[in-house]
């Protein structure tokens, strides 16, 4: 399962950020797991979870090398693994690669991190991760469902209010 709407603090360590402020590999990977949550769980992905799905879609990758970057033990992943975190977070490739690109990113994730603390913790924002994944036919439908629960609690307010 891949994350298709973008919708990190730094990790710690010795050499993790260069002498020109520029994140490291590790930083960014770091970020990107703090912030796109699993939708159906609404809880970070976990490494094994994203090394099955990227597997799954075609190119190799194991937990332990994923772990490897994240810790910045390994710093020089092949361009087909660059591309894959990229799909699977629903980031550029360029995110990784070019400071520019990143930083406008990292905009978006700030976003999307405001809005995540705004409905942490409720069931609204389950609902809404939900939803994301679902086709707009299904979303229509959840939506249908949605105003017959609202209309019907409107309805029992004034009764009860009667």
């Amino acid at each position: 399962m891949f994350c298709y709407s973008l919708y990190l603090d730094t990790v710690g360590g010795i050499g993790m950020t260069d002498p020109t402020g520029a994140r490291s590999f590790a930083e960014k990977l770091n970020r990107l797991f703090e912030v796109i949550l699993d939708g159906r769980l609404a809880r970070p992905y976990r490494n094994a979870e994203v090394a099955s799905a990227i597997t799954a879609r075609g190119t190799t990758i194991s937990d332990t090398y994923i772990g490897q970057l994240r810790s910045g033990r390994k710093d020089n992943p092949t361009l087909r693994h660059v591309e894959a975190l990229a799909e699977f977070f629903g980031v550029p490739a360029a995110y990784f690669l070019n400071d520019n690109d990143s930083g406008r990113i990292e905009q978006q994730l700030r976003s999307l991190e405001e809005a995540q603390g705004r409905a942490k913790g409720s069931e609204a924002k389950l609902m809404a991760l939900r939803a994301a994944e679902l086709s707009t036919q299904g979303r229509k439908q959840v939506m249908d469902m949605l105003d017959t629960v609202y209309q019907l609690e409107q309805i029992r307010k004034q009764q009860g209010d009667a």
